[in-house]
């Protein structure tokens, strides 16, 4: 992929001193393809490789730390309420997580939408002009996941409970039936992944920014779902080095692998910072493209920042 500049003809370079509260947009705004989209996030990724990687940082900390404290409880193979306490952890942990992603991914919106529009941004910067409303992402993304997996949760419990009952065909049944129900559970992810970069961009509550993805989604899902693909091969991709490590584990698993179960901790550390940026970046740049698409948003911020008269408009 290219590193096209995509600045404005005639305009300046902008450096993080530059006053640039009134400068034009450093990124032409314009309908882009969902290669363009692609590939201008990963010239943004790559041109502020630290910011974003900063950015990623607290949710894989977690993650990374739960698994390690489950892994010690489970050396203690004896016990069995480390065990017990070690899936309590597990849990835990990859809730906070995901908690946390919400944040995050709201201060990646954030600094994106700074980059995008000619504005200066930090990692302290990101965070703390979304800080006071933290709360408002995690039940944004408490809302997403709920939305992709309630049906099949009531399909498993159902399945569950036909199980107990010894009704097998319809226990078996539902269980098909949750199966297939993935690929809604995908569309109605995909229908609400704009909230975030709307509520931030546009200062809109839970309600208001699910109903600005729905709307901005609208018509463009496949879009939203190749990204999504690229996401998943990139974490495959990754998932790849692990594999040897895994086998080591897999021969002998009665057997303790300290050095090898860090090394797995660290691949997967690394993997989570590296990837995770990618799909919060691309979402805020399909938010700005739908924007561009059925708003006009390019020629209003231009209008907004005189870079062209009303009559030439």
């Amino acid at each position: 992929m290219s590193e096209e500049p995509l600045l404005h003809p005639n305009q300046p370079a902008i450096s993080h001193t530059d006053d640039v509260s009134n400068s034009p947009a450093p990124f032409e705004l314009r309908p882009l393809s969902t290669g363009e989209i692609l590939d201008r996030g990963i010239y943004l990724y790559r041109s502020r490789f630290a910011l974003f990687i900063g950015l990623s940082l607290p949710p894989a900390i977690i993650s990374v730390a739960g698994q390690a404290l489950r892994l010690s409880l489970m050396h203690w193979r004896g016990n069995t309420y480390a065990l017990v306490l070690a899936g309590i952890f597990q849990i835990v942990t990859a809730i906070l997580a995901w908690f946390v992603l919400g944040i995050t991914q709201a201060a990646t919106s954030s600094a994106v939408s700074s980059i995008y529009l000619g504005e200066a941004t930090s990692i302290a910067a990101a965070f703390g002009s979304i800080v006071k409303r933290w709360y408002r992402y995690i039940a944004i993304a408490i809302w997403q996941v709920w939305s992709g997996s309630w049906l099949m949760v009531l399909l498993v419990v159902a399945a569950g409970a036909a199980s107990g009952a010894r009704i097998s065909w319809l226990a078996v049944s539902l269980l098909f039936l949750a199966f297939a129900s993935l690929v809604y559970g995908v569309i109605a992810y995909i229908r609400n992944s704009l909230a975030v970069p709307a509520s931030v961009v546009e200062s809109s509550g839970v309600r208001a920014s699910i109903r600005r993805s729905k709307q901005l989604v609208s018509g463009r899902k496949g879009r939203i779902f190749l990204m999504f693909v690229l996401v998943i091969v990139l974490y495959m991709v990754m998932g790849m080095i692990e594999m040897p490590f895994a086998l080591i584990i897999a021969r002998s698993p009665m057997s303790p692998h300290t050095v090898v179960e860090g090394i797995l901790l660290l691949i997967n550390f690394i993997c989570q910072v590296l990837v995770a940026p990618v799909s919060s970046i691309a979402l805020s740049l399909f938010y700005f493209d739908e924007r561009v698409r059925r708003e006009g948003f390019d020629i209003e911020f231009l209008l907004a920042h005189n870079t062209i008269s009303p009559e030439s408009a």
